[in-house]
């Protein structure tokens, strides 16, 4: 009987070649059939001799199986003989068992060979035929009954699924290039059985890599869910795994992806779940990703009050490309609002945003993405855009406070006379600091060498104009004698497709607001600027409520513990605001994403450093900077800048041997503890009296303790103890920072003990060409340092002022024998005086010694 072939509809233009073979039908026995082999004593009297000869053994790639002819010699006719067939895929088979038996009808018979192990395809197969009379025992093959034959190529293969008594099974095909497998989902316990055909290279489309075994179901059908999937042994350069997707042909011939594609890695395998087998299965790396054409202009600003109206052409080689369309304001998450799936490789879409639907923001914008994907391409189309506004940043000044302003918006009006002109209630025209104060922290050529960067408002000077230019990103602070509403006038918002752009100059502080109205992260930032989370410093203007002072505290600071955590957002508030630091030599262009905070990934930097933190509060007033010393892996010893501040009073490390000044130190040289002076400066014209106190912060060693040290009269105060000191106007006063073990400290109180005020003896004596003139200070103590060479008549022959400040210094100078006007001293007696002075400049202590000079 012929049975009836049913092609795919996926396969209606293909030519198909039918053949009618006719062949002896042989009854296999059951496989549990004895299988004992022949011996003299298994009781039969005579053994029958090998009569079976091997004509052909060929693989048949229509039925994807062994055919095999065969002939039983003549002598053995009307006998009950059976036939065993074996086979092994590395030589002749020497045993019976496994045997595929067949009763013996005819002389010769030709049929296929039913193994039940999958045949393995492009494989050598060594078959050999056994023969026994009834059920007596088996004859081993000669020569004539065993033959070899190769399988072809993949081409069908024959397969039966699932074993309705395993919960989880899985069947190969095709040299276990296609796998299909069930889970406990599955509950048919009908064992299936269909034909598995690999579709040919013409069928396939030329902008796609196609990968693994591609094939079809012959018979196909509806089934439980259940899974399919095809191995991938090679993939070409440069492409993943990862890359791979199952795909199936649709109506004429347009190829559909299959967008639910698992990837196995651990097997090497792209699969999907099914329920119905009438497709194809294809494997492919598609290289070709959708063209979108976009026809209206989205670069032009918008009013809030009009509907917005897109229109997109998309073409791609896969016919069920899905798309998504989000929007929402800009400073949200935008939110599918429509989705669809194209019904062919090209499509047009219209997609609308209402102004009744409230998203066409005048604060924040329109962002509107459209997504498309065909299952291994994944393009974003940034339709947002930017909408008008009037009077922007609207806010109201508190009197005689200082006030941030920046703009978030682009302004038709930027320089700050637009600001000026609508100061509404004062009857001056223009600027006039009596009503008003306009500054900005901003270096240029002026102030280059100074250590206040605070530049006034000078309309007069076209140089201190340009800088006052309200730009995204910039802030200038503006001080009212009443509180005075004010805005910054007509705009439009910023761009949500391209980050907004800010030049940080190099080594600089820059004061910085949000450009956008809502938050970004410091993740986000950095991604898109580069690699500069090492190169930049990013302090918060923080405001004192209660004495209406803004303070700098580091928010982002690499090395201070607590302050490495890239996900911490740069939010958007009226009044609230920024300082940048750029720590290079170089210009940095920083990139701020319109990304809203949120959609940071969530890093964070394991937290190991540690340290002490100085903080003081002004009695009656706002607190100081606080200033970090302490320990952070990797880092060898980092200098912070100090800060920009409002008040007259700050607070820094001080390096004794330099003068210098700085915001923080930390790095490795803090291991072992932490010595450091922290200089507290007056510069008012009044006396400050502050409360001090140190803590300790970050992964802080069990074993240290954190104390402040009082080098005026060596008292310690321990960590949250506090200790009022008293400023005199125009002065400085020192504590030291000591944090460590209780030897550490002991060894400190010991060392500060022994370091008074000190001139060593002067070497070498006597001298000849030069001498030299060591000193020592104790640490913490406030001096100014003179010293001067005299003669034994009390003349002054040569001095020096050493330092501004000194304290816990080993300091040195050398003499080389001159005088002050450059000549040479004759031989005698001199003496070297140094004098310590208070920072009043009164004399607090006076040494000296004496050497012998020969000429």
């Amino acid at each position: 009987m012929i049975m009836p072939f049913l092609p795919s509809p996926a396969f209606g233009r293909s030519v198909f070649f039918f053949a009618a073979l006719l062949f002896t039908v042989l009854q296999p026995l059951p496989l549990n059939a004895a299988v004992n082999t022949y011996s003299a004593d298994s009781g039969d009297s005579t053994p029958p001799p090998q009569g079976i000869t091997v004509d052909t053994v060929f693989f048949d790639s229509l039925a994807a199986a062994l055919r095999i002819h065969w002939c039983i010699d003549s002598a053995y006719e009307d006998q009950n003989l059976q036939v065993g067939i074996t086979y092994s895929l590395k030589q002749f088979p020497t045993l019976v068992e496994n045997a595929v038996m067949y009763n013996v009808f005819s002389e010769c018979t030709d049929t296929i060979i039913h193994f039940s192990a999958p045949l393995r395809f492009d494989t050598i197969y060594y078959v050999a035929l056994w023969l026994r009379r009834d059920d007596g025992s088996w004859i081993a093959p000669t020569g004539a009954s065993r033959a070899t034959a190769r399988t072809g190529s993949p081409f069908r293969q024959l397969i039966s699924f699932f074993d309705p008594d395993r919960e989880h099974d899985t069947v190969e095909a095709f040299n276990g290039g296609v796998l299909l497998w069930k889970d406990a989902a599955y509950t048919d316990k009908t064992v299936l059985s269909d034909m598995l055909e690999v579709i040919g290279g013409d069928d396939l489309p030329n902008d796609c890599i196609t990968v693994g075994i591609p094939f079809r179901f012959i018979n196909g059908g509806p089934v439980l869910q259940m899974y399919v999937g095809i191995r991938i042994d090679s993939l070409p350069d440069p492409y993943p795994l990862s890359r791979v997707r199952m795909y199936a042909v649709g109506e004429d011939d347009r190829y559909l992806v299959d967008h639910a594609t698992g990837i196995d890695s651990a097997r090497s395998l792209v699969f999907v779940k099914v329920t119905d087998l009438n497709r194809t299965f294809v494997a492919m790396i598609d290289t070709t990703p959708p063209s979108i054409e976009v026809f209206s202009d989205t670069s032009e600003a918008i009013p809030s009050d009009r509907d917005v109206t897109d229109t997109l052409t998309i073409s791609d080689n896969i016919a069920n490309l899905r798309w998504r369309y989000l929007f929402g304001r800009g400073d949200e998450i935008p939110s599918v609002r429509e989705e669809g799936e194209l019904d062919g490789p090209n499509g047009s879409l219209h997609l609308t945003v209402s102004d009744t639907m409230h998203v066409i923001s005048s604060e924040s914008g329109l962002r509107a993405l459209l997504v498309v994907n065909d299952g291994t391409h994944s393009d974003t189309v940034n339709l947002s855009r930017r909408v008008f506004r009037s009077e922007s940043d609207r806010q109201t000044t508190d009197a005689e406070q200082w006030t941030p302003v920046f703009a978030t918006a682009e302004l038709e009006h930027r320089l700050a006379d637009s600001l000026i002109e609508r100061l509404p209630e004062f009857d001056t025209v223009g600027y006039d600091a009596r009503y008003m104060l306009l500054y900005r922290w901003v270096e240029y050529r002026e102030n280059r060498d100074d250590e206040s960067k605070w530049v006034e408002w000078n309309p007069q000077e076209d140089e201190i104009r340009d800088l006052f230019t309200l730009t995204p990103g910039t802030i200038v602070w503006l001080k009212t004698r009443r509180n005075v509403p004010i805005h910054l006038g007509d705009g439009y918002t910023l761009s949500l497709r391209s980050p907004c752009e800010v030049k940080l100059p190099p080594e600089q502080w820059m004061d910085f607001g949000m450009p956008y109205r809502f938050g970004v992260s410091i993740e986000d930032i950095f991604a898109a600027t580069g690699s500069v989370e090492d190169s930049l410093l990013i302090y918060q203007w923080q405001e004192d409520d209660e004495n209406s002072v803004y303070i700098l505290e580091p928010l982002y600071t690499p090395g201070l513990p607590g302050k490495q955590d890239q996900t911490v957002p740069l939010f958007y508030k009226e009044k609230n605001c920024y300082s940048f630091y750029n720590i290079s030599s170089e210009t940095i262009t920083l990139k701020i994403p319109p990304l809203p905070a949120g959609s940071a990934s969530g890093k964070r930097n394991a937290e190991t450093a540690w340290s002490v933190v100085f903080k003081a509060d002004l009695c009656n007033g706002p607190s100081l900077p606080p200033v970090y010393c302490g320990y952070a892996p990797g880092i060898v010893n980092n200098v912070y800048p100090v800060t920009p501040t409002f008040t007259r009073l700050t607070a820094s490390v001080r390096d004794p041997k330099t003068g210098k000044r700085w915001g923080h130190n930390v790095g490795e040289w803090a291991r072992s503890g932490v010595t450091r002076e922290i200089l507290m400066t007056n510069g008012s014209d009044t006396v400050q009296t502050v409360t001090c106190r140190v803590a300790q912060t970050g992964a802080f060693p069990r074993d240290f303790s954190a104390f402040l040290y009082n080098p005026e009269n060596g008292k310690f105060f321990s960590a949250n103890e506090t200790e009022p000191v008293s400023l005199p106007p125009h002065s400085s006063i020192s504590r030291l920072i000591v944090a460590g073990s209780d030897r550490y400290r002991d060894d400190f109180s010991s060392t500060a003990r022994s370091r008074q005020i000190t001139l060593h003896p002067l070497s070498p004596n006597p001298a000849r060409s030069s001498v030299t003139i060591r000193y020592t200070l104790p640490p913490g103590s406030m001096n100014r340092v003179h010293i001067a060479v005299y003669s034994l008549l009390g003349k002054r022959v040569r001095e020096w002022k050493v330092n501004e400040f000194a304290n816990g210094t080993d300091g040195s100078i050398v003499w080389d024998g001159k005088d002050r006007h450059g000549s040479s001293i004759g031989s005698g007696w001199y003496v070297a005086r140094l004098t310590v002075l208070n920072q009043s400049g009164v004399p607090v202590k006076t040494l000296q010694r004496g050497c012998t000079w020969v000429r």
